[in-house]
């Protein structure tokens, strides 16, 4: 038979009969490679082909022989010949066998989906359609999101590759070979003391830096971005908790050293001619690096992801690709109607690593602990302390909590701040990385003479 032709309706019969001939004419040795390459009976247009698909594999599943003369026995034994088109029709399938499966297979799969894609049209006329409830936009926003999960099922449905161990020997033999001055593909932190600790942060990692209010979380996600940045990694800022102005100034700050709360509007008469000086000495630097920040009162998972990839799409082809996304904080984002809190931190959570994995970047999500962890004799605070902190546990890469006993305790260091990484992805954990922070502006450094080596207090 020649390669299949482009049909103009949503399915090829050509096809079908193709590539199940190809198995009966095979006596069913084709049938493991034809379900390696992701196709399944719903893709089959026609009823008969979908039955006979699954008769095949009843008949793999129970042991049974594929031999042709086999399966044209026990379609006549189901006493409904006519549901797969007829004994004369099943027999002749064999004589469709084509060397070209594989075209056969993409074709069939190629229309299954395009019919879903069509068979959506009508359900999103009709949700466009359905009186507005409530707020418009919130209305609108369900719309979408309705929209875009059934799409995400769709996405879903497409088979993976999956990775050969030839291809995985030859990804580790180039990661070898690479130029030691080659610029990394991880994003190093900029502080000594927890790179040692975590490595930076990687392409798919999902990070949760985790604290109670005034901990220094948000600035700690600043200054370590900041220092990425100023290495030439591109980030995307996703801030539910500020303006972005005021978020850009949470950068000037850090870089000039100048007190953020100075720089306020409310603060700028206390600012001296030399911090005015060293702001604007500070700018052109601030102006070139390679950050954007986005603000808005509450983010739905579907418009964090549409941020992160056209930031990904935009800035793809330069020398700056997107390396990370920073979303401060999750505890902002907006649950769907009717749906709990918890149930959306779980799908929040779930929905980042997804997104770090399909665009290959790092996602920092910034998450608040609960009250509970007041109650504890010290303070410390745990993974346990997290919102949903089971399923942030199991899904993030690493998990690090912020701690500052000066909080509690008046005689501890005012300045000193610990990084407690609870959980990390082949690496120790419950490791503390002890850091000292500059309250004005939040600028995190390595703390003098210690090492995090020992873990501890």
């Amino acid at each position: 038979m020649t390669a299949p032709k482009a049909p103009t309706e949503l399915h090829s019969p050509e096809a079908e009969r193709a590539v199940l001939g190809a198995i009966i004419g095979s006596d069913g040795d084709l049938l493991p490679d034809v379900d390696a390459s992701g196709l399944q009976g719903r893709d089959f247009h026609r009823a008969a082909h979908r039955l006979l698909w699954e008769l095949l594999h009843q008949r793999q599943d129970d042991g049974l022989s594929l031999e042709r003369m086999a399966v044209y026995e026990a379609v006549i034994l189901t006493q409904r010949a006519e549901d797969y088109g007829g004994i004369g029709y099943v027999s002749s399938l064999a004589d469709d066998a084509s060397v070209l499966v594989s075209d056969h297979i993409a074709v069939i799969k190629a229309l299954a989906t395009l019919r879903r894609i069509s068979q959506l049209g009508p359900w999103i006329t009709q949700r466009a359609h359905a009186p507005i409830n409530g707020r418009p936009s919130d209305h609108v926003a369900g719309v979408l999101d309705g929209v875009e999960r059934a799409m995400e099922r769709l996405e879903s449905d497409r088979p993976t590759t999956g990775l050969s161990m030839s291809d995985a020997s030859a990804d580790l033999l180039s990661r070898l070979d690479r130029d030691p001055d080659e610029r990394p593909s991880y994003s190093p932190t900029g502080i000594g003391e927890l790179d040692r600790v975590i490595d930076g942060f990687g392409p798919g990692e999902l990070i949760v830096l985790g604290g109670r209010a005034s901990m220094g979380k948000s600035v700690g996600a600043v200054c370590v971005t900041l220092n990425m940045a100023m290495q030439g990694d591109r980030i995307a800022f996703a801030s539910l908790e500020m303006p972005s102005q005021q978020q850009a100034d949470r950068y000037v700050s850090q870089l000039c050293g100048v007190p953020y709360r100075d720089m306020a509007p409310k603060g700028l008469a206390r600012l001296s001619q030399r911090d005015r000086q060293a702001i604007r000495a500070a700018l052109p630097a601030f102006s070139a690096l390679p950050i954007d920040i986005r603000d808005q009162d509450v983010y739905t998972l579907r418009e964090l992801r549409t941020y992160a990839r056209q930031q990904q799409a935009r800035y793809r082809r330069t020398e700056a690709p997107l390396k990370g996304l920073v979303v401060d904080y999750i505890g902002l984002m907006n649950p769907d109607p009717g749906e709990r809190q918890s149930q959306a931190t779980t799908r929040w959570i779930k929905g980042m690593k997804q997104l770090a994995k399909e665009l290959g970047i790092w996602v920092l999500c910034l998450a608040q602990i609960n009250r509970a962890a007041e109650g504890l004799s010290d303070s410390i605070p745990t993974i346990a302390n997290l919102a949903d902190s089971t399923m942030m546990e199991n899904t993030a890469d690493i998990v690090i909590m912020t701690y500052r006993r000066s909080y509690y305790d008046d005689a501890a260091p005012p300045n000193d701040v610990d990084w407690i990484v609870g959980k990390q992805r082949g690496g120790p954990r419950n490791i503390w990385v002890k850091l000292q922070w500059d309250p004005t502006t939040g600028r995190h450094f390595d703390r003098p003479w210690v090492s995090a080596a020992g873990g501890g207090r």
